[in-house]
């Protein structure tokens, strides 16, 4: 495999790549990551998600008819997918009640900006 013995350099590269703020991942925490996915297939269910693209895409559409009338939000990350979530979710005909980017953010917003998404949340759903 590629990777096999690169993990650090691989993850640490990745990691920093899909962050606007690498310094807001805790140390300890990448070193978990790169610990676990280090491990014999600790890579494939990283990758099985992105492979599962299109595999989810065809459940999607299925349930997406049995979609209840539910209160939608979508948010993206400016250095990451940015208005992609909201048009992914326009895109099978649903418009979101709240849509946001968050700005100076990229992939990890639950570690880049945890007090603005726990805010957003916690408005969204006192509210939904």
């Amino acid at each position: 495999m590629l990777l096999a013995g690169k993990e650090r350099e691989f993850w640490t590269y990745w990691l920093n790549k899909q962050s606007y703020d690498p310094t807001a991942y805790p140390e300890d925490l990448k070193e978990e990551w790169i610990t676990l996915l280090s491990t014999p297939h600790g890579l494939r269910g990283t990758l099985d998600t992105y492979k599962a693209t299109l595999e989810n895409a065809k459940i999607n559409r299925t349930l997406q008819a049995k979609l209840p009338d539910l209160p939608v939000m979508t948010i993206g990350a400016s250095h990451f997918f940015g208005d992609l979530v909201r048009q992914s979710v326009s895109s099978i005909g649903i418009e979101p009640t709240r849509k946001l980017i968050f700005n100076r953010c990229g992939h990890g917003l639950a570690l880049e900006q945890p007090l603005n998404l726990a805010k957003e949340l916690k408005g969204f759903f006192s509210v939904a």
